[in-house]
């Protein structure tokens, strides 16, 4: 229990007075950082993609984009440690903190595409 004098002023009127504030969480948000794995992933599939952009004729075609997706899935599966802690992610739910925070739109297409190629067992 915490007793303190407070002064609220309001539109040029003072009220104070002693107040008893009951508790230690009144009144209190708590902001989560959002997962550092995720975030991580986020960014290790970000730099994945733009290191294969460049290899990527027509990058801005619907052919284009198909091929990026492909050639990242192709390189996900050649990164065993990727993969595992991709799949590890897709049950632990990162995957929609993926797809909301990353800068590039493909990665959507490429999470999805992961998905359907490696479903989670039940």
């Amino acid at each position: 229990m915490a007793e303190n004098n407070f002064n609220i002023g309001n539109a040029g009127q003072l009220i104070t007075g002693t107040f008893t504030v009951h508790g230690t969480n009144i009144g209190t948000q708590i902001n989560h950082a959002p997962d550092t794995e995720a975030a991580d992933l986020t960014k290790e599939l970000e730099e994945l993609i733009a290191s294969l952009e460049p290899t990527i004729p027509d990058l801005n075609s619907a052919a284009g984009q198909e091929a990026l997706k492909t050639a990242t899935l192709q390189e996900i599966e050649k990164n065993i440690s990727l993969k595992t802690r991709l799949i590890k992610g897709a049950k632990a739910g990162l995957i929609t903190y993926i797809q909301e925070s990353a800068n590039r739109p493909i990665v959507k297409a490429v999470i999805s595409a992961f998905q359907a190629a490696f479903p989670e067992k039940k």
